[in-house]
């Protein structure tokens, strides 16, 4: 499987399925949410990241400034709704944090974080279950996004920033309490969760029937793939 960069309206960089036709120089256009908080008045508070509705309209006005900012770039020159019918950039880095019942901090000009002081202790982080978490509120409030953009709008594009399996423990356990024993064992932890979470977003809607279309059309499976790619050794190719 190759990858190539790509970046998202308003979203972190993401990676996304090579379709053959990459030259060798391929330059991507990407800006932070503070570029288009002053030129379009966009405002990236919590509601931008929980209201897909008033997400759609920001992202059609932010899409219509680089068309016209940037005539010569053909970036956003395909379908509309790839560009706006999206997840992407929903949370910024802290998804993951959110996964785990962090709160996070939203702001009007840049993407959320997680609100300080908040990191498990490891004792804390050792008793984690990964089931408990799927079935937390946040993971159910963006799965209930998701189907509604689904049921408004029909596919819904885009993936999610992870942050990796090598970063991960680093924004949701304290750095100090890491040990040594344990540390080896938190990308394979990770990993999973990051897949998990992954799976639920592209699997069938409902009962899950194979009939029915997947939540999202786009690489949300493929970074918990590669996650796991990184703590086995996998021979696939993540690049």
């Amino acid at each position: 499987m190759k990858l190539r960069s790509h970046i998202p309206i308003a979203a972190p960089a993401r990676r996304e399925a090579c379709d053959g036709s990459e030259s060798p120089l391929r330059p991507v256009l990407g800006f932070e949410p503070r570029w288009f908080h002053t030129r379009c008045g966009v405002d990236f508070g919590e509601r931008w990241h929980r209201d897909p509705d008033y997400r759609r309209a920001t992202l059609i006005a932010m899409r219509n400034e680089l068309r016209r900012g940037f005539p010569e770039v053909d970036q956003w020159r395909g379908g509309e709704e790839r560009d706006v019918s999206t997840i992407a950039g929903c949370f910024g880095v802290g998804v993951l944090p959110a996964v785990f019942g962090m709160p996070l901090r939203f702001y009007p000009d840049r993407w959320p974080h997680p609100e300080a002081g908040c990191l498990f202790s490891e004792a804390a982080a050792e008793r984690l279950d990964i089931g408990r978490l799927l079935s937390g509120p946040f993971v159910e409030q963006l799965l209930n996004q998701v189907d509604a953009v689904a049921a408004r709008w029909g596919t819904v594009h885009g993936d999610l920033n992870w942050q990796g399996v090598l970063n991960a423990p680093l924004i949701v356990v304290q750095p100090e309490t890491l040990s040594s024993e344990l540390l080896p064992l938190y990308p394979v932890f990770f990993a999973e969760v990051i897949d998990r979470v992954a799976l639920l977003l592209v699997q069938p809607a409902g009962d899950g029937n194979h009939e029915q279309s997947k939540r999202v059309e786009g690489p949300a499976h493929w970074h918990g793939i590669a996650a796991k790619t990184i703590v086995t050794g996998s021979r696939n190719r993540i690049i």
